[in-house]
């Protein structure tokens, strides 16, 4: 990893709020331990999967929308959240950063 993309990703990971990436298949990429926790499991659970696996592991539906989100425990959150594209080198959409926060 770039020198630049490590310090990055590092400001990413200290954001107050939770923020998560996915690629272009919507598998999770990358977390901060903020969104992790919030979800109850490490980031290492969390990688690699999508929206339907990490619903078997929870034993919850997992779902975020652009105002909603399910935890680790099943409960719903109003949340406030931005989402953007993330490209590759050659400038293709390869995913997605999102960013949100809960509104309670």
């Amino acid at each position: 990893m770039k020198k630049q993309n490590k310090a990055e990703l590092s400001v990413l990971l200290q954001l107050p709020g939770y923020v998560f990436w996915k690629d272009s298949k919507g598998r999770f990429t990358g977390c901060n331990n903020a969104f992790a926790e919030f979800l109850g499991l490490d980031p290492e659970e969390i990688m690699g999967k999508n929206d339907r696996e990490i619903s078997d592991v929870l034993g919850v539906t997992f779902a975020c929308t652009q105002n909603k989100i399910v935890d680790g425990q099943g409960q719903v959150h109003d949340i406030l959240s931005r989402q953007k594209p993330l490209y590759d080198d050659r400038g293709r959409i390869a995913g997605t950063i999102e960013l949100f926060i809960t509104t309670e």
